[in-house]
């Protein structure tokens, strides 16, 4: 292969990575801004805040963001707090859909 296609491949294959970061940081604009939260003074709230935990579920299940961006996005602390924050929410929002 070429040096000049193999430039391209390599191209190409950050092209997604960028654009899910883009669609990532969008997101996460737009569901601050929809609850009227400044996600600069995210830093200073709870990590385990609903708003945010309420967010990063919300990424997590339709843009596949994986815990450790959520975590350091949303300041949800360390990679597994941030993966048990959402896993106890799906669970409360099950137990409550089941009547419990």
């Amino acid at each position: 292969m070429a040096s000049g296609a193999r430039a391209c491949l390599r191209l190409d294959q950050k092209e997604p990575r960028e654009a899910r970061f883009v669609e990532r940081q969008n997101c996460l604009a737009r569901c601050t801004k929809v609850l009227e939260n400044d996600p600069k003074v995210s830093a200073h709230e709870p990590k385990a805040a609903a708003w945010k935990v309420t967010v990063a579920a919300y990424m997590k299940e339709r843009l596949k963001c994986s815990s450790a961006w959520l975590a350091q996005n949303l300041h949800l602390g360390v990679l597994d707090g941030a993966s048990r924050y959402v896993g106890e929410q799906k669970i409360e929002g099950l137990l409550r859909t089941a009547g419990r």
